[in-house]
């Protein structure tokens, strides 16, 4: 999780007058975010047709790819 919150921090949000890129985290808009993503990057246990468990872990557009 550190490296998921330091990655977060380094987003780029957009840039201010002086032309220097603003960052999640100058917004403090890092816990937000860790909040948003704290079970979105976990996989889900399915089950299959047969009665088995499966994991799967699936990117932001497995229900249309």
């Amino acid at each position: 999780r550190a490296d998921l919150r330091r990655r977060l921090a380094a987003i780029v949000i957009g840039f201010n007058l002086d032309g220097q890129p603003v960052r999640a985290a100058d917004l403090n808009a890092t816990g937000a975010m860790m909040v948003l993503l704290n079970e979105a990057i976990m996989p889900n246990l399915v089950q299959t047709s047969e009665g088995a468990p499966a994991l799967v872990h699936a990117g932001p557009f497995a229900n249309i790819a």
